[in-house]
């Protein structure tokens, strides 16, 4: 069951309860029967994304989101994660943007992970109905998200100059600063995705392009922070911060991978290279070997795809479930209920 902090916050990894079916509800607390050996049978009917929606302990969310909780100058990272993992879980299980966006509303302003979160369900539903005035408004979310990221920024007139001459100690800035530059370059990410919703026009591919660029020399300096930095103020900080650089560079690597010949070639030419094979490795890694909350839902995810429609449709190529059976398998040791 979910532990509620000193801080206000819920504890982190186990905000997933059992079915809702199988609950008995006393003082507004879910009580769990272990001894109760039907509840598996009883996700049959139901997506296991609804039956991990209908799992969750919804007093603790309403908890966790409440605002004023942390502040740019007191940021809590953990706290910041754990209501990305959830957003991320209840869009898995309702499949309800809307309710991300409500949920984010009050709280953007708390934080760059909060404002991430809350543009990247604006994001989603541009593309999905690609529509001009959300692809805006998401831009808009976006812009915001910027500027709260800039805010936790170590980006002083000395430093900033001091990076052309000498390779800065990572070891000074504070986890919190680092994560607002990975902040950074998830912004630029979603950023990229949503011109590439709106590519009508030269002037929009050039924006692109710009971005593009902002982004691989964001990721080049965040590369180079991983390798350096060896004090971290909090290992699950250190385990979230390897598992976004080993998922970018792994969807760097399998994007580049299967670019066309021809676009292949100027990427070649510009620098940019890639290989499958260490892309997928990396990409196994975040899945399978870091439990690192959202990002390795997101790994779990991108395989899946890849695996199951990508691979099979993009290179007529039998599909293989065999990914689908080592996720079902890794959930039923968490959850064999």
């Amino acid at each position: 069951m979910a532990k509620k902090m000193t801080n206000g916050s819920v504890d982190n990894n186990n905000l997933l309860m059992t079915n809702g079916n199988n609950q008995s509800k006393s003082n507004g607390i879910n009580n769990h029967n272990h001894n109760d050996k039907s509840n598996g049978s009883m996700i049959i009917g139901k997506t296991f994304g609804r039956y991990l929606y209908e799992s969750f302990n919804h007093g603790n969310l309403d908890e966790l989101f409440r605002p004023g909780q942390q502040s740019i100058e007191n940021y809590n990272l953990t706290l910041a994660h754990q209501r990305a993992n959830c957003a991320l879980d209840m869009y898995l299980g309702e499949n309800n943007v809307q309710g991300g966006i409500e949920r984010f509303a009050d709280i953007i302003d708390e934080g760059p992970m909060e404002s991430l979160s809350w543009a990247a369900c604006f994001v989603i539903r541009a593309g999905l109905t690609l529509d001009k005035d959300d692809i805006e408004r998401a831009h808009k979310c976006l812009q915001h998200t910027a500027k709260m990221c800039q805010k936790m920024m170590k980006h002083s007139f000395f430093d900033n100059i001091s990076k052309w001459i000498v390779a800065p100690n990572y070891d000074k800035y504070t986890d919190v600063e680092i994560f607002a530059e990975s902040y950074y370059a998830q912004q630029l990410a979603l950023s990229i995705a949503l011109y590439a919703f709106e590519t009508n026009s030269v002037f929009t591919l050039i924006k692109l392009a710009y971005h593009l660029r902002g982004l691989v020399r964001k990721h080049n300096e965040l590369w180079q922070v991983k390798k350096r930095r060896k004090l971290w103020q909090d290992e699950h900080a250190r385990l979230y911060f390897e598992a976004h650089m080993r998922f970018a560079n792994g969807m760097i690597n399998v994007v580049i991978s299967h670019t066309p010949p021809k676009f292949l070639r100027i990427m070649n030419f510009l620098g940019y290279k890639g290989t499958e094979t260490i892309g997928l490795n990396e990409m196994n890694r975040v899945a399978f070997d870091l439990n690192a909350g959202y990002w390795t839902k997101m790994a779990q995810l991108t395989l899946i795809y890849y695996w199951v429609y990508g691979k099979p449709h993009g290179e007529n190529v039998p599909d293989d479930l065999s990914l689908c059976k080592k996720l079902i398998e890794a959930e039923l040791q968490m959850f064999p209920q």
